[in-house]
Order: structure tokens, then C-alpha cells, then sequence
């Protein structure tokens, strides 16, 4: 007698379990749909900027009530005067959340390997794709200032940002 209520209780849960993923990925279909998206991530290269945009479900706080967002990271010019400087390009990343993980690779005469990655709260200055607490280096160095809902990293050329995306 005691079985027939455990079974009953599994199956119950899982089909309440297989509702939520169905239902997780038809808000995922429409989100996407709704953006003009093929995938939950998508990625678009422009001359200066790469845009980053989002479906995901449940929706997250930074996040439309879709689950849509965005991160826009712009390319400047940094503030180191050479390639040596490690610091003569500067992604603004724009995050609508207040953490995000950004993934870097470095690419040099054949050499290529995916950094560790970074997760960086809006407002903070990164240099030389490095952690936040080596800021020290750039005393001294003219760099405009960011929005407070930006990242700045600064690297070289070799450096080039594969993925950003919230994680808080």
C-alpha cells in the first residue's frame, strides 16, 4: 500500500518537472522569436562595437519581462601608447547587471589560448585584461571615465573579448 502513493508522488513530481522545462522553452522560443534571434545567445561583430544579446528563462532581474537583454561593449582607444603598454585598447562594456563574466583570448604570430576568464562589477577598471586590484598601473594614464553601469578593460591588440554575460 505504501508504494502505490510513493510512485504516484514520483511520476507527479516528474511531469511537474517536464512542465517547467516545457515551459521554460517556450518562453525561450518566444523571446527569441520576438528579438529575431536564432539561438538564446547571439553575438554581432560591428567596425567598433560587438553586442551581445540574451533570452533567458526564467527571467533574471536584469532582464524584460521576456528574459531579453543586452550587453554592448565598445572598442576605444586606451590609454597606453604602445602595444607594449598592454593598455592601448579599451572595451566599455555596458552590463545591465551588477556582475559579469568576461571571457578573453590571446592571439599572437600562431600563438592562441583562451584567458582566465574575469567576472567584474560595473564601475570597475580592469588593465591589461588582468584582475581588478592591479589598478595601480594606471596612475597617471588619461582614460574616459565610465557610465556606472560599464566595465572597463583595458588590453592590446592580442586580446580580444570572446563572451560577456551577467551572472548577478
Amino acid at each position: 500500500m505504501l508504494a502505490i502513493p510513493l510512485i504516484a508522488a514520483t511520476l507527479c513530481s516528474m511531469t511537474i518537472a517536464r512542465s517547467a522545462t516545457e515551459a521554460s522553452a517556450k518562453m525561450g522560443e518566444s523571446c527569441e522569436s520576438a528579438h529575431h534571434m536564432e539561438s538564446q545567445t547571439t553575438r554581432t561583430d560591428g567596425d567598433t562595437t560587438i553586442t551581445f544579446r540574451f533570452c533567458q528563462w526564467p527571467a533574471p532581474s536584469w532582464a524584460d519581462e521576456d528574459g531579453y537583454y543586452t550587453i554592448l561593449v565598445r572598442e576605444l582607444d586606451g590609454p597606453g601608447d604602445s602595444e607594449a603598454s598592454g593598455a592601448n585598447r579599451a572595451d566599455y562594456i555596458k552590463i545591465p547587471c551588477h556582475k559579469a563574466r568576461l571571457e578573453y583570448d590571446f592571439r599572437s604570430q600562431g600563438t592562441y589560448s583562451h584567458l582566465p576568464a574575469i567576472t567584474a562589477s560595473a564601475g570597475d577598471v580592469i588593465p591589461g585584461g588582468g584582475p581588478p586590484d592591479s589598478a595601480a598601473k594606471l596612475r597617471g594614464h588619461l582614460l574616459p571615465c565610465p557610465s556606472r553601469e560599464e566595465i572597463v578593460v583595458l588590453h592590446n591588440f592580442k586580446q580580444s573579448l570572446q563572451s560577456a554575460k551577467c551572472v548577478s
